[in-house]
């Protein structure tokens, strides 16, 4: 809602400014929380990306991966597991990912 009964053109810009006032609420999570996502759509061979609450990129960087994680580049998917046992990490299946380093 407007804080105040005036509003005002700034310089050349052609948007009105104004006051208002609201409410809002942050999501920062701390170092060793525990988030819960999905793969991305988009992958890339430095790190895995994964969607948290449908709408906040997290990227895990490569060298934490679990060593059985492999990029496959000729797809764009990441892979899990060695020889006949390999699969693609799947992204309709949650993911669980602990912040290492939160942005401050």
């Amino acid at each position: 809602e407007p804080a105040g009964t005036h509003a005002a053109l700034v310089a050349e810009s052609p948007y009105v400014h104004f006051l208002i006032d609201f409410q809002a609420i942050g999501f920062v999570p701390r170092q060793g929380n525990k988030l819960i996502g999905r793969l991305s759509d988009v992958q890339t061979a430095i790190g895995l990306n994964v969607k948290i609450l449908d709408f906040f990129n997290c990227f895990v960087r490569k060298a934490v991966l679990p060593a059985d994680v492999k990029f496959d580049s000729d797809s764009g998917n990441y892979m899990v597991g060695d020889g006949e046992t390999q699969r693609k990490l799947s992204k309709k299946k949650p993911l669980c990912v602990q912040v290492l380093d939160p942005i401050s």
